[in-house]
């Protein structure tokens, strides 16, 4: 980002990276990543490059979550007070400041506090010397087992509603008519019990940001009539802070799971919350408790503990964990993606043991050595008498290959001396 040192008399204004109207030079036929926060006590906005001048946005993440469908063309960029949004950005047309990231406020409801600032940053698109990106294709991530899909699951299954209600009362803003109190939680400490899947309806959806502390939600329902919103926002996307556009109501769903005690949720609207406008839940239950439908949703699902991705490869100690994890490649010789071979000692079964390269299901009784091993021993030391020097190799290699069983049916080496 190049440094403007722009000016403006306006009061109420946004700044990028603590500049006005800065100017971001881009590689023409480039996908740029931008990861946007809104950090505005109050303000919404909406922006978009300027149509007809070579830009296209590809939408990959809210709030840090990534899409299910990502990428997602969109035409408008729909940010309320703390929302973050992962965008891929890419221009053709080259020149110099002529793409403007404009404000389309006007395009939509004028009361719902949208920042009214003409221009949010200025594009600088210089000519590629080499070949243009290709196109983005689809891509998917592994999602922990608390943001499995929820839109399927059955009624019966899901606990009670609960209704958020944003209201003022004559001495100042509160939810369902209560002000704030750090001392009592959500209809009188009505417990929500880790483990259960919840909906919350919201209402007016359109007038608050609504924010959940601990557990994002998935949008259910939002009946939007612009296309550009529906778009934006879509039936199963999620997030943690929502503030429709049109519709009045929405309802979104969640699991309440691993963490219990007080779950805060509240207005986005800083001067609303300090005021009042805030609750919290009742998180009741066993610490570390999650949903047991998460699994049969997503059988690949990451469980609560596991990094996910390529990242968490060196996490996993065996093959049929591993395998949950898209992005992780069994192989012992990779050192971001192998297990030792001591902690084959771990696997209790056959079945998990043979997934396991370097471990053999050694089924023998405790304490004792297996026949096989002691007539290697016997071999060995017979080789041994006739040279010292290759006594010493042998003595190495039993070092290596020597296997002592401490367990009745244990995977593996069972003693802490295995060649890897």
């Amino acid at each position: 980002m190049d440094i403007t040192n722009i000016v403006t008399n306006e009061t109420d204004f946004i700044l990028v990276n603590m500049q006005y109207v800065p100017q971001v030079t881009m590689k023409a036929g480039t996908w740029y990543r931008w990861r946007i926060l809104l950090a505005s006590v109050s303000a919404r906005l909406v922006m978009a490059p300027e149509e007809g001048k070579g830009c296209e946005v590809q939408l990959l993440a809210k709030d840090g979550i990534y899409l299910a469908d990502a990428p997602r063309p969109v035409s408008d960029i729909f940010l309320a007070a703390g929302n973050r949004a992962d965008v891929a950005v890419r221009c053709s047309k080259v020149g110099d400041g002529e793409v403007f990231m404009i404000n389309k406020e006007d395009e939509y409801n004028d009361d719902l506090g949208f920042n009214e600032q003409e221009h949010i940053m200025r594009l600088n698109i210089e000519e590629q010397e080499s070949n243009v990106d290709s196109e983005l294709t689809d891509f998917t991530v592994p999602f922990p087992c608390y943001l499995v899909d929820l839109e399927g699951v059955d009624a019966s299954a899901l606990s009670d509603p609960l209704d958020i209600n944003f209201t003022f009362t004559p001495i100042g803003p509160s939810i369902n008519n209560v002000q704030y109190n750090p001392e009592k939680y959500f209809e009188g400490g009505k417990p929500v019990e880790l483990g259960t899947v919840r909906d919350v309806n919201l209402n007016p959806s359109n007038q608050h940001p609504y924010h959940q502390h601990v557990n994002p939600f998935q949008i259910m329902v939002m009946d939007e009539d612009t296309e550009s919103v529906k778009t934006w926002y879509q039936v199963g996307d999620w997030q943690d802070v929502l503030q429709t556009i049109n519709a009045t109501t929405a309802k979104v769903r969640f699991q309440a799971a691993t963490f219990n005690g007080p779950m805060v949720m509240h207005c986005h609207i800083l001067f609303h919350e300090d005021l009042g406008m805030m609750t919290q839940f009742n998180l009741s239950g066993v610490p570390g408790t999650t949903w047991l439908g998460a699994e049969k949703v997503d059988p690949k699902c990451v469980p609560p503990g596991v990094p996910a991705g390529p990242s968490g490869c060196k996490y996993y100690d065996n093959q049929k964990e591993m395998c949950k994890v898209k992005g992780c490649k069994w192989n012992n010789k990779d050192s971001t993606c192998h297990i030792s071979s001591s902690s084959c000692k771990y696997y209790g079964n056959e079945e998990d043991c043979k997934l396991a390269n370097k471990c053999k299901w050694k089924n023998c009784k405790s304490g004792k050595k297996d026949k096989k091993s002691k007539n290697k021993k016997s071999a060995k030391k017979e080789n041994s008498k006739k040279s010292a020097e290759k006594e010493k190799s042998k003595k190495s290699a039993k070092k290596e290959k020597s296997v002592y069983v401490t367990h009745e049916g244990t995977c593996g080496v069972c003693s802490a001396r295995f060649g890897d």
